[in-house]
């Protein structure tokens, strides 16, 4: 008895196994999504945040070179919503909360950072180094 319990066990890891990454590997289409700020978007009424970036918060304002300020947490969101609504978007869920969204091939996260629009804060760092020394977005 005891040991037909433990391969019950096992077989039902080995079936969690399978069945995660499968579900971590799920793509959706554009017109399921919502942007909530610009790194956090809605899929199916859940709230996932963009892999590898940190955007400002949505009410931010950052100041500008020329000494005026501009709302930097409304122009990422604008971004972002700019991004995903392109029939070429998909978002593939990569962790618990976290999605890579790519449009037209190319990852909206990295295009955030790019444009001075979030900070990196995983894999973007040389992208985040490109846009501080051309002074975009929020590195002015």
């Amino acid at each position: 008895m005891k040991s037909c319990r433990n391969v019950q066990l096992f077989q039902l890891r080995r079936l969690a196994v399978v069945v995660l990454p499968l579900v971590s590997t799920s793509l959706f289409a554009t017109d399921l999504y919502s942007v909530v700020d610009g790194n956090t978007v809605m899929i199916e009424g859940r709230k996932f945040h963009l892999h590898g970036i940190d955007a400002p918060a949505l009410n931010e304002i950052c100041p500008a070179s020329d000494g005026r300020s501009w709302p930097c947490g409304g122009k990422a969101r604008d971004q972002l919503a700019e991004a995903m609504a392109s029939a070429t978007t998909a978002c593939q869920i990569i962790g618990r909360e976290t999605v890579l969204c790519r449009t037209a091939g190319l990852d909206v996260g990295a295009l955030l950072v790019k444009e001075g629009l979030a900070k990196a804060s995983d894999d973007y760092w040389d992208v985040e180094d490109r846009a501080r020394a051309a002074k975009v977005g929020i590195w002015q």
